[in-house]
């Protein structure tokens, strides 16, 4: 069983951006800044954080929260899947919301990934394939999923 490791998060409260994360500012959302400010409850916007980062385990603490069905070792036992089939590659999370729907769901992103003719990879094809024998997951599917992008992941790009 792998536990996630959980660090105390900063505040997003009135804060920069910290460093390695990013926001896309495309999003329908808001960074926290000013009237904008997140409260504890809130969905932590549209921050995507690295793996190792406080920002990462402060998304899935949040997550969890939010779910209290889903179990902090199973979400960790997910995301090491992730690891194992994406050695070397960086991987965020981030928190999707639903506005029609009001559900909440986490989003963990590969990045680096070589994109074939498909828009596939080797990783998602190896993810998949592993994860569909897992039936431990079956809680996990239709609140978490795994998705890759091609390029670096841009906050790691900045710093």
């Amino acid at each position: 069983m792998f536990h996630i490791s959980m660090p105390e998060p900063r505040t997003m409260m009135n804060s920069k951006v910290p460093p390695g994360c990013w926001v896309d500012q495309h999003d329908w959302s808001d960074w926290p800044l000013g009237d904008h400010a997140c409260s504890p409850g809130e969905w932590p916007f549209n921050l995507e954080a690295p793996r190792h980062s406080r920002e990462f385990a402060g998304i899935l603490r949040w997550f969890l929260k939010k779910h209290p069905s889903l179990h902090e070792p199973d979400l960790g036992d997910y995301l090491a899947l992730a690891e194992k089939c994406a050695e070397g590659r960086t991987i965020t999370a981030q928190v999707d919301f639903n506005p029609e729907t009001a559900v909440y769901q986490l989003c963990l992103t590969i990045y680096e990934c070589r994109v074939d003719g498909q828009l596939g990879s080797k990783e998602m094809d190896r993810f998949w394939d592993l994860e569909r024998d897992k039936p431990e997951f079956e809680a996990l599917r239709h609140h978490v999923w795994v998705t890759h992008q091609q390029r670096p992941f841009p906050g790691l790009a900045r710093t």
